[in-house]
């Protein structure tokens, strides 16, 4: 029987309510029949703290995957596993942010910068932010997450063009063809980068960072 470690990509979507858990648990379902690899992940449980088995895929993954929802960014849970993620995976491996909901909206720069200096929207401090994170992982002897840490990666990861994939108005056919794309753009990061020149090029990139 196969496990997670040997998992080729890997998601990560919150699991804060119903309808993310829902999305990103068929998106990974849907990745791992259309690629016949494993897939490991799925949505990140507020509340319920990080172990090491959630991490252990995370090093030998050669694409990542964020499930974006309305709301995802005030999980402290699913920002710590992002953060975790992160530091583990390998230079090679591509990171692809997807919006699986039409209501979310993505961050300004001001958001990145309160979330840095005030905790927001998460805490009401950077002092209570950082130990609600912390508390979400046995961090034992590894360096403790900073708000810092959290907004540069967060912020990093949005600056990659994020493809749609919505299972609320979109028929079979139309889910295929976007899960196809998101799997084209978890290969190595030339193939990636050609297809954002042409993408850009035939105007198909919008200004909210979503190919269309």
């Amino acid at each position: 029987m196969h496990k997670e470690i040997d998992a080729k990509y890997a998601v990560i979507g919150d699991g804060s309510n119903l309808e993310a858990s829902s999305v990103t648990l068929f998106f990974k379902l849907t990745l791992q029949a259309t690629s016949g690899d494993i897939v490991s992940g799925g949505p990140v449980l507020k509340g319920q703290k990080i172990n090491s088995q959630n991490l252990n895929a995370f090093p030998n993954v050669c694409g990542l995957v964020l499930v974006l929802t309305r709301g995802c960014f005030e999980n402290p849970e699913f920002l710590a596993m992002l953060t975790l993620a992160s530091r583990m995976i390998n230079d090679a491996c591509v990171i692809q942010p997807i919006v699986a909901d039409k209501s979310f909206q993505f961050p300004d720069s001001d958001f990145y910068t309160e979330m840095e200096t005030t905790g927001a929207p998460v805490a009401q401090s950077v002092e209570v932010f950082e130990a609600t994170i912390n508390f979400c992982w046995d961090h034992g002897v590894e360096e403790p997450i900073t708000s810092s840490e959290v907004a540069a990666v967060a912020q990093k990861t949005l600056r990659r063009i994020a493809v749609p994939f919505d299972i609320n108005y979109s028929n079979e056919q139309a889910i295929a063809q976007e899960t196809q794309t998101v799997l084209s753009r978890l290969q190595p990061t030339s193939r990636s980068d050609s297809l954002m020149s042409s993408l850009m090029a035939n105007n198909q990139v919008t200004t909210t960072g979503v190919v269309v």
